[in-house]
Parts: structure tokens; C-alpha cells; sequence
């Protein structure tokens, strides 16, 4: 297995209107793997996951994310949530996503690495419309071959087939010491390590994660991240009562609720959460007290 670290960026730097010749290296390869830490008060990791297989979604094949929080090398299996669905155009340069915490499960643009020094890339990050503007173009070394890297106006960094080095998922974020891309895998091999983590991560290969079983009644949660409100969306062929709870990051219950769910499709809405703290939340729920479901959402 590799272990080969970022350590250089070549002073080749690309401006204006040039062209970069360098092959294409895609982003959704098999066994694609990415470490994130947040270093506080202790340190956390959590872990994405391309899923093998494909998913159709109106005609156009996507793979999907799985997000596993906590890692534990020794362990023989672990289960994430499912939450992307992502799709590459080779030809284009281009990453698309599905984000399963959006009310609106429509495509959006996650990374354009066809664009040139001087164009601006607009995210819809979470909701949220953010622009950066391209610097400059070079090359990283990385296992020994030469990696496209992007550098923005805010010093964002994105290595064309691996993503961002904060996360895949914060394009317009630049890194910083105390959070960020720790570790990257590629066709099972350790490509990318970064310095600041040696210390607090253990890189290994999961080959034992799996998606998290949830009740067949439960069909998705939204927005994530929250403002003021959650929709929960339900599917039940007879009555039922529904327990629904917000748990904060102590363990403290915030929020409690009981309702009853009739046959068919139904949405329930959790109202008046603007007052909560930003950051993470568990919402917990079970049908007649059992078969219940726990699902990670944040408060912005």
C-alpha cells in the first residue's frame, strides 16, 4: 500500500486563456475513500464512501456517498447513512450531486474542473449560493504523478480527482489547521495523507461499511442544515402514533412530539427550531414505541 503525502506545488502556473493538456484523472473511481477531521476541544472523524453499483435517477447513472461518523480501525463492520448520489462527466470535467437532505432532490453542479484562471465557480453550498474566483492552476505531486490543483481567490484548494482539500462536499472552503481532508484512498491505495492529522488519524482501508438499515416507513429527513423547521417524510399502510425527539450533542432532549400517523404518504414538519444553537443534532423516532430510527441533522 502507498503512503505518499502531498508535499510540493510545482511553480508551473497556468493564467489567463492557456490550455492544460494534463490527462483528466476522474473523481468517482471504485473503493474511493475520504477521511475528514475537526480538531477541538478532542478530535472527530468521519469517513465518505463510494458505494459500488449504480443508481438510475431519471435516465443518468449516479454513485452513491455513504457518510460514517466515528472510525474505529478494528472494527469488522460499521454502518453510515446514504446521502449523496453523484455523477461525473468525463468529457466535460464536471461533478454533479443529489443532495438527499435538500427538499428539492434536483441535480446541482459540485465541481467544474474545466474552468480557467479568472472564471468564478458558483456553489449552491447547502443551500447557499457562494462564489470564488480561480487564481491560478498547477501541479501537485502526489504518488508520484502530477495533480491538477486549483487555487481560488480564498485560498480554496481543489486536486482534480479527489475534490476539495477541506471535503468533498465544501467547495468554497479553504483548509484550514484544525479541520480538513486527512486522508484519501484510491483503488484501495493511500494516496493523500495531510501533515496536521498524522497525529490524530489511523488510515485504513473499511471494507465492511454498509448503509444503515432504517424502517421502511421512514423515507427521508430535510433541509439539512436547518434554519426554523424539519420536514419528516412517513410511509405507513395503517395508524400508527409517531415519537419524534431533537437530542443536542449532550445528550439533552430539546424538542419532543407525538402525533398520529394515518395510512399512506405524510410529511411532519418539527416548527419553531430558530432559537436552537447551530451545530449538531439527533433526531430520534419510533413508531408505537418501537422500530424506531436515528438520523444526524445541523442546525445552521
Amino acid at each position: 500500500m502507498k503512503k505518499i503525502f502531498t508535499v510540493c506545488l510545482f511553480f508551473f502556473i497556468v493564467t489567463g486563456n492557456e490550455l492544460y493538456t494534463q490527462e483528466y484523472k476522474p473523481m468517482l473511481v471504485d473503493s474511493a475513500l475520504w477521511y475528514m477531521i475537526s480538531i477541538g476541544h478532542g478530535y472527530e472523524t468521519n469517513i465518505y464512501k463510494l458505494a459500488s453499483g449504480d443508481t438510475l435517477i431519471n435516465n443518468k447513472n449516479y454513485k452513491s456517498i455513504i457518510s460514517v461518523d466515528g472510525i474505529s480501525c478494528n472494527a469488522s463492520s460499521m454502518y453510515g447513512m446514504l446521502i449523496y448520489f453523484l455523477r461525473e462527466d468525463t468529457l466535460e470535467k464536471k461533478v454533479y450531486y443529489i443532495n438527499l437532505y435538500y427538499e428539492n432532490l434536483e441535480e446541482k453542479l459540485l465541481y467544474d474542473f474545466s474552468i480557467h484562471p479568472g472564471d468564478t465557480f458558483i456553489a449552491d453550498e447547502f443551500n447557499y449560493n457562494k462564489s470564488i474566483i480561480l487564481k491560478s492552476i498547477g501541479d501537485t505531486m502526489i504518488s508520484d504523478q502530477k495533480w491538477k490543483t486549483f487555487i481560488f481567490h480564498n485560498n480554496t484548494i481543489w486536486i482534480e480527482g479527489i475534490g476539495s482539500l477541506v471535503e468533498p462536499f465544501y467547495v468554497t472552503s479553504s483548509p484550514r489547521s484544525f479541520e480538513g481532508l486527512s486522508c484519501y484512498y484510491r483503488n484501495n491505495d493511500l494516496i493523500y495523507q495531510s501533515e496536521y492529522a498524522k497525529d490524530f488519524v489511523t488510515c485504513c482501508i473499511f471494507t465492511g461499511i454498509e448503509v444503515e438499515k432504517l424502517p421502511q416507513w421512514f423515507k427521508r429527513v430535510y433541509p439539512s442544515p436547518f434554519r426554523d423547521k424539519i420536514s419528516i417524510d412517513l410511509q405507513t399502510t395503517c395508524t400508527h402514533t409517531i415519537f419524534l425527539s431533537l437530542v443536542d450533542v449532550t445528550g439533552k432532549e430539546m424538542y419532543r412530539v407525538e402525533r398520529k400517523v394515518l395510512p399512506g404518504t405524510e410529511t411532519f414538519t418539527l416548527e419553531n427550531l430558530g432559537h436552537f444553537n447551530p451545530g449538531m443534532y439527533l433526531l430520534k423516532g419510533a413508531l408505537d414505541g418501537e422500530k424506531s430510527f436515528a438520523v444526524k441533522v445541523f442546525k445552521q
